[in-house]
């Protein structure tokens, strides 16, 4: 049996009557020889050799591996004992020795006891010399420089290792929390890669035994589909880290007991019988999806520092914005956050169905607003009129909240010497109008900073520019209502001293809203777009992400 080997730093075993190749000047093998506690101290002590195998733990003389009584067996060389035959007052003595090729070999001698010990001991200081000869040869080669074969490869593997695809697997599982506002799990067995296989959870690895939309209790679930099994533990098998990322708004809620969810992941984890990462957001902010911040954690903080390979990865959720009878009988999809997750991050996106089923690719409905579309570059009004003007006037802002009228007015008519007013600052119309009379008395021209959806809330400002006979403009905000959602999430995101707009309210100003006339009062009525602009480009680049889920 011949056996050979072409990984360094393996260790294998010859045992009895096999061979070692070893290729001359290639592949360094380190050659360890072990004796059995007895048999080494009987050939130690009949030994009077010195030289020893360098970087071997359990190096012994020469004389102990090829000398005296040793046995080939097991992986240790020793020397077979003879098979002895009563010849007249002696043994016949049947053996091999021979060095060969790298193989040791016994010459058989028939002789008398007398004449196969002397033989014996001739051999065996001829063996030792030559042995001990090519062990030093060997040394040599395996300190020296490697051959250019094995020096290339060692440079590929330094390439590879400067740009890691896999990291070690985790030893203990563990859960962590960021900021009291995400969960990570990371179960035992999860490697890190740059390869990602990211999946919703509820809907698409569970759902529930009840048959309910929501869970009844901890217990209440199952898994999806007994496709799943086979399809995650084919990623595994292809170098992918799995990872459940989870929106769970009812543990920020209080709704969900938090220790109970994990004890689910937990239970879930070990079902599906696969190293698992899962990556739960608790509120709705910045880690919820379709938001990228449970992604970024990953990237940043959860992945050993190994780069994702973005084309490679991909993302399966049932929350695809598919609508009614998406297949037959099936109900609309509850939103569309998982589709938009994949979508804001550049990551191929699948329906459970799609991924598990083979299902054919669904129909599927996009939000209104799409917040790629927007430029930094478009004009600021649609008519093309100034913004400020030397004389004195009024100008009465309509908008939604969150359409942009603070900002506008702060950027381009207070530096102009306009004076913002305000029902935010002041608390009710009444105290807004008489602002707006004192103002103007003092020369000065204002900004009604407030919604003024119907002709009733603009009037209050009108009949003050026509009582003092000052014109009166009036500057329409058109940015549209899923606009306005889309901005008052960014900055519930963004800024932490925000007071959140719901929606209550935004519907409110939807359903009183009237489009102005010029029968109203005013002089001229300017159309106002939205125009992002940010200094920061990592706001920038999140502005243009789709925040929400509908």
């Amino acid at each position: 049996m011949a056996l050979s080997n072409h990984r360094l730093n393996n260790t294998i075993h010859v045992t009895g009557n096999e061979k070692l190749c070893i290729l001359s000047g290639q592949y360094p093998h380190k050659v360890i020889f072990k004796l059995k506690e007895k048999e080494a101290s009987q050939s130690k002590s009949s030994s009077n050799t010195n030289t020893t195998l360098s970087n071997s733990k359990e190096s012994g003389k020469i004389s102990d591996f090829f000398g005296g009584k040793s046995n080939i067996q097991k992986g240790n060389l020793k020397r077979k004992h003879s098979e002895t035959e009563q010849v007249g007052a002696g043994k016949r003595l049947k053996s091999e020795s021979n060095v060969q090729g790298g193989n040791l070999k016994r010459k058989n001698c028939e002789n008398g006891k007398g004449c196969a010990d002397e033989a014996s001991d001739s051999e065996d200081e001829k063996h030792k010399a030559y042995v001990e000869e090519q062990l030093k040869l060997m040394q040599a080669m395996a300190q020296a420089d490697p051959p250019d074969t094995l020096r290339e490869s060692k440079a590929t593997k330094s390439s590879t290792d400067s740009e890691k695809v896999r990291g070690e697997p985790c030893r203990e599982a563990n859960w962590v929390s960021h900021d009291n506002k995400l969960l990570m799990h990371t179960s035992r067995g999860v490697q890190a890669s740059s390869k990602i296989a990211g999946f919703d959870m509820d809907g698409t690895i569970i759902c529930t035994q009840s048959g309910r939309t929501f869970p009844t209790d901890i217990n209440d679930w199952k898994i999806m589909y007994f496709e799943a099994y086979k399809k995650l533990k084919k990623l595994i098998e292809d170098g992918f880290k799995v990872v459940f990322f989870t929106n769970q708004l009812g543990i920020g809620r209080g709704k969900q007991n938090e220790a109970d969810f994990k004890k689910k992941v937990e239970k879930v984890i070990a079902k599906v019988d696969i190293p698992v990462q899962v990556i739960i957001a608790k509120y709705a902010d910045i880690y919820r999806k379709p938001a990228p911040g449970m992604w970024n954690y990953l990237v940043e903080r959860a992945n050993d520092g190994i780069p994702i390979d973005m084309e490679k990865s991909l993302f399966v959720g049932d929350a695809a914005g598919r609508p009614v009878n998406w297949t037959p009988k099936k109900k609309k999809d509850f939103s569309c956050s998982d589709r938009l997750f994949a979508l804001n991050l550049g990551l191929t996106f699948y329906t459970p169905e799609e991924y598990f089923l083979k299902y054919n690719r669904a129909p599927f409905n996009m939000p209104e607003f799409d917040p790629r579309k927007l430029s930094s570059d478009a004009s600021l009004t649609s008519s093309g009129s100034p913004i400020s003007v030397s004389h004195q006037e009024v100008i009465v802002n309509v908008g939604c909240p969150a359409s942009g009228k603070s900002f506008f007015s702060k950027q381009y008519l207070t530096p102009k010497g306009y004076v913002q007013i305000s029902r935010d600052q002041l608390g009710n119309w009444q105290k807004c109008v008489a602002k707006c009379k004192q103002v103007l008395s003092g020369g000065s021209s204002v900004v009604i900073d407030n919604t003024n959806p119907d002709p009733e809330s603009r009037s209050r400002y009108t009949a003050v520019a026509n009582e003092m006979k000052i014109p009166c403009r009036c500057f329409l905000f058109t940015t549209t209502h899923s606009h306005c959602r889309h901005n008052e999430k960014f900055r519930e995101m963004t800024d932490s001293s925000h007071q959140k707009i719901n929606d209550m309210v935004m519907n409110s100003y939807k359903s009183r809203y009237t489009e102005p006339s010029p029968s109203e009062g005013f002089t001229e009525i300017v159309k106002v777009n939205f125009v992002p602009k940010f200094k920061d480009k990592k706001l920038d680049h999140l502005y243009r992400h789709f925040l929400l889920e509908k």
